[in-house]
């Protein structure tokens, strides 16, 4: 980070309905194109250096800030014992936020983090986040989806029982995910059928193996069933017994 990014002009900033504030330098703020717009434009935000968001949540919103200091941002663990859900929903905040303002690099470093964060979590936790995500983004979205794309077919593949209502719930309500998580279902199925199909190949060239085994078997048998006659004869021959 530069030094020269403490030169710009600085905006209070104040966020949700406690109207929490954060005093943010130009110069980072205009990474967004929203952002930009208000800060350099014929607007109220430029004229007074103070911008109002009433309707984000205050811990998202300084989670993105920190980002745009220190390419990083803070969240709970779920190794320290907190729920996944609670994870779920900070990392989801971030996302949100940064697909409402186009902060597009915080948006592929998001979905990194919980890339990261969901590796051996529970299925239902994929589908959550990927419920609150879908329903507060925009259609055209695409860093997120093309995760959970990637992503869902192998949840659904080791999806419990219990999960099943949930999933269910998500497609009958339909909305955003709904259609997701139908193509999600097919590729599952289309994976399965192929491994099927793979395993019935291996199970195949195997019997085939066996098949050459045995016939090799009944040859070394019958070689060896030569070769002992053979000896017998010799030997009784050898011991001046008649032939």
């Amino acid at each position: 980070m530069s030094w020269k990014c403490f030169k710009s002009k600085s905006f209070i900033v104040s966020v949700g309905p406690q109207k929490e504030e954060y005093t943010v330098h130009e110069s980072h703020l205009s990474k967004s194109p929203v952002f930009a717009k208000m800060c350099s434009g014929p607007f109220k935000e430029s004229a007074e250096a103070s911008i109002r968001l009433p309707e984000d949540d205050a811990d998202s919103f300084g989670r993105v800030i920190s980002y745009l200091y220190t390419k990083d941002y803070e969240t709970s663990s779920s190794s320290d014992g907190t729920a996944m859900s609670v994870l779920g929903d900070e990392l989801a905040g971030v996302y949100i936020l940064a697909e409402k303002y186009d902060f597009c690099e915080l948006k592929e470093a998001t979905t990194d983090k919980i890339r990261v964060a969901f590796i051996g979590a529970p299925p239902s936790a994929l589908f959550d986040i990927a419920h609150t995500i879908c329903e507060n983004t925009s259609e055209e979205d695409a860093v997120f989806k093309a995760y959970f794309r990637a992503e869902a077919p192998h949840a659904l593949r080791v999806l419990e029982a219990p999960d099943y209502d949930q999933i269910s719930g998500l497609v009958y309500q339909g909305g955003k995910l709904a259609e997701d998580i139908v193509k999600a279902q097919k590729t599952s199925y289309e994976i399965k059928y192929s491994e099927l199909d793979m395993k019935n190949q291996a199970y195949s060239k195997l019997e085939v193996k066996v098949q050459e085994l045995k016939l090799e078997w009944k040859q070394d048998v019958r070689l060896v069933n030569i070769l002992a006659t053979g000896k017998i004869w010799r030997d009784r021959g050898k011991f001046g017994d008649p032939i």
